[in-house]
């Protein structure tokens, strides 16, 4: 009797596919993704990279292979350009995380009542074009902008400021602009940490720093 009660589950058993393992599930879900990048992104930049070797007319005639377009690229004038631009994110990256990281701390641990309407105020850019958010910085950074009118009004500067077209004019557009890209990842690691942690490294005479540096920051690493 319990043979052929066992021989009739293990029927049942192959009968019935069994169900995707949750581990399958991840994956199955970002293929979609996936393919978006592959046709849009990396597909177009092999197509690019392979251009850059060939010699092109102006009518679009391929007429072989050429490394031309290497020897501009590593001349200093787009060398500086490449520098620039790495010291530029650099700096944007870290401005952006010294302004982001007290904010972020503030909404998971201490501002848990008003974290909704901060949320909203940080979503809000994102409903607007990129071009306008630069028109707007345009108008307020201009010589008869509202800064310059405000500085001249109370006295403070006699000439307007030249702040368009200037290393600092960019980094407040970016700085701007990026912002809520760190403090909406850096929000979600700080929401899941386990604030007694913090507790403990104190309770066990581990100064601010320390506990920043080998309890907080690496546990936080993959919002930043």
């Amino acid at each position: 009797m319990a043979k052929g009660e066992c021989s009739s589950a293990r029927k049942m058993k192959i009968g019935f596919p069994s169900t995707p393992r949750r581990s399958e599930l991840p994956f199955a879900v970002g293929i979609p993704a996936l393919i978006w990048q592959v046709l849009f992104f990396y597909i177009p930049l092999f197509l690019i990279v392979i251009s850059s070797f060939l010699k092109i007319t102006e009518v679009g005639k391929i007429e072989g292979l050429t490394f031309e377009h290497i020897r501009l690229f590593l001349t200093p004038t787009y060398l500086k350009v490449i520098l620039s631009s790495l010291l530029l994110a650099l700096s944007n990256a870290c401005i952006c995380f010294l302004i982001a990281f007290p904010l972020a701390y503030f909404l998971a641990f201490r501002g848990r009542k008003y974290r909704n309407i901060f949320l909203f105020f940080l979503i809000v850019p994102f409903w607007t074009n990129f071009l306008l958010h630069v028109y707007a910085w345009f108008y307020v950074l201009e010589n008869q902008g509202f800064i310059n009118n405000l500085l001249t009004n109370i006295g403070l500067i006699s000439e307007p400021l030249r702040m368009l077209n200037s290393i600092p004019a960019i980094m407040i557009m970016m700085v701007y602009y990026y912002l809520p890209f760190m403090v909406l990842p850096l929000y979600t690691s700080l929401e899941r940490f386990n604030y007694t942690l913090i507790e403990v490294s104190y309770d066990l005479g581990g100064s601010f720093t320390a506990t920043f540096r080998r309890i907080l920051l690496p546990l936080i690493s993959r919002g930043i």
